[in-house]
């Protein structure tokens, strides 16, 4: 048993992202496993409630990574911009101090970075000689649409990593040519509480109706308006007993949704994030994962887990983790009309899809469990230790 006590950089302080509920049950693992957790977060959220409950010891310490380590795309940089960025850098300047001192106190062996968004630990790293992973959950600019403020120090930084996670070959893919030794980078998927999601079930319990669900943070990049679009081309006996569950964060991007789902007289049901997601999913015939490019795709192995038949995007990680027609279906990006055939094939072809299904479930539960990806944690600490 490896004993160490490792720093976690957390990125999110809520329970609404897929990265939030992967660091939590891989801290949970690694502790079972001899790993002495403390987890850094950046500013209060209901993740303290988790971290409570398993007697995880957390800081709550201000990063702002916005504007300082990394900032929208096409931000406008004008003199309100850097004034704010000159506040924000001295707060982190501040907090790394902080920070730098309680991993000294704490007598912190290994820091590991929970993604992109969160760069002080690997500064404290650096110079407090800590051994560092950093976990890349992220593509940046083609799923978050997020850059670099300053490329040359971010790519310095990341390829000081002794190790670099990635959640899918297809991020791993994308940062060969960024960090300096790609050697460094190795793909680790996303482990989930299997039991929560699993559910042996039979989609179409009413085989003259077809119930879609479409989940994650309602914005452009995760296609909602696409599966909107979509079901509007099926045909009119398919279109008519067709529901849509769109289940995410309210943001204004709702009211584009709404706005298109009562002209276009789609029967849509928008439903606010919630912890218990799976009992939505559950319910669903169909999962589908419209996102423009998924960096590994939480939501596909969850669908398959609760028995529904998954549908994805051909693009990031989820061809990974579909086999077309064998455990889910895939459709080109942005091939609005190939969806729609999917979705009304799977509409005409129950039995098929309920075999699809079932072999997405039993692909997820042998592939994809939280005890593996802490197991191959470990051995990646183990390696760099």
């Amino acid at each position: 048993m490896l004993n160490l006590k490792v720093a976690f950089f957390a990125t999110t302080s809520n329970m609404d992202s897929g990265a939030s509920w992967s660091l939590l049950r891989m801290i949970i693992n690694l502790h079972k496993n001899g790993i002495t957790p403390i987890v850094f977060l950046q500013k209060h959220g209901n993740i303290e409630e988790k971290l409570n409950a398993y007697n995880i010891k957390y800081y709550v310490i201000p990063e702002y990574c916005y504007d300082t380590w990394i900032r929208n795309i096409g931000e406008n940089i004008n003199i309100k911009y850097k004034c704010k960025q000159l506040v924000k850098k001295y707060i982190n300047f501040v907090s790394y101090l902080k920070i730098k001192k309680i991993v000294k106190e704490e007598k912190v062996n290994l820091i590991h970075l929970n993604g992109l968004p969160t760069f002080l630990g690997a500064k404290v790293a650096k110079n407090s000689n800590i051994k560092l992973v950093w976990h890349i959950r992220e593509f940046m600019g083609d799923d978050l649409g997020l850059e670099f403020v300053n490329n040359q120090e971010a790519k310095n930084l990341i390829s000081e990593s002794n190790a670099i996670v990635v959640v899918s070959n297809a991020v791993g893919r994308s940062f060969n040519n960024f960090v300096k030794n790609p050697n460094k980078i190795h793909v680790v998927y996303n482990g989930l509480e299997v039991e929560k999601y699993y559910k042996k079930r039979k989609i179409f319990s009413d085989s003259n109706s077809m119930t879609i669900s479409i989940i994650g943070r309602l914005v452009p990049q995760k296609g909602q308006l696409d599966l909107l679009k979509a079901v509007k081309y099926l045909k009119d006996n398919v279109k008519k007993n067709t529901t849509i569950n769109i289940i995410g964060a309210s943001t204004s991007y709702l009211n584009v949704l709404k706005k298109y789902s009562k002209e276009n007289s789609l029967n849509v049901n928008f439903i606010n994030y919630t912890s218990h997601i799976e009992t939505y999913m559950q319910k669903s015939d169909v999962i589908c994962v419209c996102s423009k490019k998924e960096a590994f795709g939480r939501v596909t192995i969850e669908g398959m887990l609760s028995g529904a038949c998954v549908v994805g995007s051909r693009s990031g990680g989820t061809p990974e983790l579909i086999d077309d027609s064998i455990n889910g279906y895939l459709y080109g990006p942005n091939n609005l009309k190939e969806l729609s055939n999917i979705l009304e094939h799977i509409y005409t072809n129950q039995l098929e899809a309920q075999r699809v299904a079932e072999k997405g479930q039993l692909f997820a539960k042998n592939n994809f469990t939280d005890k593996k990806n802490a197991q191959n944690i470990l051995s990646l600490y183990k390696k760099i230790m």
